[in-house]
């Protein structure tokens, strides 16, 4: 497999930059998600990375090999790239075996594979053996349902042994249990091969569950790099950490420096002690912008010293979602409880936040800093 490299890539459609600047470096056997809403561009990445799309300016190398350059721009069908469409794409005239077979069969893929029909019908198999579709190849598309229908074309995206795996959105089609199924599917698959893989999606699950790492993008640019698990906890910014799911914004006020830790409170609620190297220049008074995910609110009920008021409960089985209205704070507060509570809009409550949860938003300390010195 090979490294997947992008050097200052950015695409102008002639209305603006769909993708500015980007640098990437998507390592051999590394699975990278592209997360962002629509817009952000992902897609235009991904197109140019497959040939589809030409860069306005900027550089892409696969393994040792420029694929586009000042004076390079190799054609999608010589790149050595696997890919898999939100479409699925598939031969409704071909059957299974011949859909998959196709990478195969044509010039380029003899030339670079040097496969004779016997070669070709041993790797088919192989490629429907590896997504668990054995014994399918002589069906035709749409004897297959949605979820057999993507694993038919992630095996066509395979069976060509590519160097690097493009998906563009391919689960959106799906229903959400054919998704989850599909998910870890493509995750097994990429482990097992080893394969370098980049994926685009705008669901945050699907980022979650393939990712070594999580590309976020807005307005063509890349806002965070991260494995999911600190870009979960660690959002850079408000727009990152709402990307990954529900996420409460809200402002502490500075009490105390330490050498190792700041005092800090949150408008009504306890005070919190944060990691000091999470906001090095910080000072008494200082309003510090973090993150909070509604499960790491804590409510309390039975506290007479009540500090917000539910605005609206939602049952949803195992948690109970309330949208609270937190006293001198202007927006809400979303907060879930895994407990069986019943406290209807209008009830008084005491809120604080889990301080050993609370993720200063770096970037946004730093946009402050920035302009505190225009």
């Amino acid at each position: 497999m090979s490294t997947l490299e992008l050097e200052g890539v950015s695409k102008d459609f002639g209305q603006g930059f769909a993708v500015q600047d980007l640098d990437l470096r998507v390592e051999s056997g590394e699975s990278v998600v592209l997360l962002g809403p629509s817009g952000c561009g992902k897609t235009t990445t991904l197109r140019m990375i497959a040939g589809f799309e030409t860069p306005t300016a900027g550089r892409i190398a696969i393994g040792e090999r420029e694929v586009v350059g000042a004076r390079t721009n190799v054609p999608p069908e010589g790149r050595g790239i696997g890919m898999v469409f939100q479409s699925y794409a598939l031969w409704p005239h071909l059957t299974v075996a011949e859909n998959v077979a196709f990478g195969l069969t044509t010039t380029e893929g003899r030339k670079r594979l040097r496969r004779n029909r016997s070669e070709i019908a041993t790797s088919v198999e192989r490629a429907l053996d590896q997504v668990q579709l054995a014994g399918y190849g002589a069906r035709y598309p749409h004897e297959l349902s949605g979820g057999q229908q993507q694993r038919v074309a992630l095996a066509r995206a395979l069976v060509v042994d590519p160097e690097v795996l493009l998906l563009d959105e391919p689960l959106s089609n799906l229903d959400t249990r054919l998704r989850e199924e599909m998910r870890n599917e493509i995750r097994r698959l990429q482990l097992e091969s080893g394969i370098t893989m980049v994926y685009i999606t705008h669901d945050r699950s699907e980022a979650l569950g393939l990712a070594d790492r999580i590309v976020c993008l807005d307005a063509g640019r890349i806002q965070q790099i991260d494995p999911p698990e600190r870009m979960y906890r660690r959002p850079a910014t408000r727009f990152v950490a709402r990307t990954l799911g529900q996420a409460n914004a809200l402002d502490l006020t500075v009490e105390e420096v330490g050498a190792a830790t700041i005092t800090a409170r949150l408008q009504g609620a306890d005070l919190v002690r944060l990691d000091a190297a999470d906001a090095p220049d910080a000072c008494p008074g200082d309003r510090l912008p973090v993150c909070v995910r509604p499960v790491d609110v804590l409510l309390d009920f039975d506290d007479p010293r009540t500090n917000a008021n539910v605005r609206s409960r939602s049952f949803l089985g195992d948690e109970t979602h309330y949208v609270i209205d937190f006293d001198g704070v202007d927006e809400p507060v979303r907060a879930i409880d895994r407990r069986a509570t019943h406290h209807p809009a209008g009830s008084r409550l005491r809120l604080s936040v889990d301080e050993t949860r609370i993720s200063v938003l770096t970037g946004e300390l730093e946009e402050r800093r920035v302009d505190a010195l225009v």
